[in-house]
């Protein structure tokens, strides 16, 4: 399924990291490695803190000093199983109002999954506090509206 979407420098950035971090220098498709982003983390989806990984966003591009990657309007392929995956996760994201914005777009969502990605990758995932996982957000005693 092609998706033309317009993608930060952020999400553009943090392909080219998934994509060397786990192909080397190899030809890889964006589309692909947003599908394995998502293929990765689709057992935690539920359980992810995403506020935390939005978060990181910034610690991100503080070692990326150069400015030659910029924010592209691109095609990408995208699986039909990803793409309902995505429209899924961005309905979640909406409901569950935890960016306080009634709209949230596709690529928002994908560069919050190429971050997870990342967390993942080091093993500094954030997921809610749900005693699963060591690292997890202790909670803030904000009741839930």
């Amino acid at each position: 399924m092609r998706k033309q979407l317009a993608l930060s420098r952020t999400v553009m950035l943090g392909m080219r990291e998934y994509r060397t971090l786990l192909y080397g220098e190899a030809p890889v498709q964006n589309g692909f490695i947003v599908g394995l982003a998502y293929n990765n983390l689709q057992p935690d989806l539920g359980d992810i803190d995403w506020v935390r990984v939005n978060l990181y966003e910034r610690e991100f591009l503080a070692k990326y000093g150069d400015v030659g990657t910029q924010r592209v309007k691109t095609t990408i392929n995208i699986r039909a199983d990803v793409s309902a995956g995505l429209e899924t996760l961005r309905a979640a994201l909406v409901e569950e109002n935890i960016f306080g914005t009634a709209r949230i777009y596709l690529p928002f969502v994908i560069k919050l999954l190429i971050l997870g990605a990342l967390l993942q990758a080091k093993g500094a995932l954030p997921l809610k506090a749900d005693g699963r996982h060591p690292g997890a957000a202790q909670p803030s005693g904000r009741a839930k509206e």
